[in-house]
């Protein structure tokens, strides 16, 4: 079964963008990610999980995806419950967010070395912000980020009860509406 939960997120232009991209990072965005750590690599339940943010103009999603056995979609859904509970609940270690930036930087400036990567960004900045965001802007803008700033996006958007979720795959003899339901309450 592949599922995707949803909640909406921040738009493009938002303060807390670059911290729900600092969050996305650490919850789901890489394989050292807590979700990926501890749902397929300690208890071995999803073949994949991530997360990821997608922002527009005036809306943002923030989306957990995870292909699982069904029978193991219980466990697996009450496992990220319990991570975005934790993740609400306090700071992460100040060594985590500079990790994290720094990640989340050396990604960028990678990808502004090709030229096709930075002619859609450039594009992309333009239709949706009306200008072009230089890359030392956008350096800045992470490296600005904090630990509080983390908590309080993530406090803001990973509430349960405007949760979406879709699946798809063999799906006979499972209530996933249910079982969504139980977990994340």
């Amino acid at each position: 079964a592949h599922v995707c939960m949803a909640v909406p997120a921040v738009s493009l232009g938002d303060k807390d963008y670059y911290a729900m991209n600092l969050l996305n990072n650490i919850m789901g965005g890489s394989m050292s990610s807590r979700l990926f750590q501890k749902i397929r690599e300690e208890h071995g339940l999803t073949y994949s999980i991530y997360s990821y943010t997608t922002a527009f103009e005036d809306s943002g999603l923030f989306t957990v995806s995870a292909s699982m056995n069904p029978n193991q979609a219980e466990k697996v859904f009450e496992l990220i419950a319990e991570e975005i509970r934790e993740v609400k609940a306090q700071l992460f270690p100040e060594k985590l967010i500079e990790v994290t930036k720094e990640q989340m930087i050396s990604n960028y400036i990678i990808g502004t070395e090709s030229t096709l990567n930075r002619m859609n960004s450039a594009g992309a900045s333009l239709m949706l912000r009306g200008r072009v965001q230089e890359p030392e802007e956008v350096i800045q803008k992470i490296e600005a980020v904090t630990a509080e700033d983390v908590l309080e996006a993530a406090r803001m958007v990973l509430d349960f009860e405007k949760l979406s979720y879709s699946a798809v795959g063999n799906l006979k003899g499972h209530d996933f509406g249910a079982l969504v339901k139980k977990a994340f309450v």
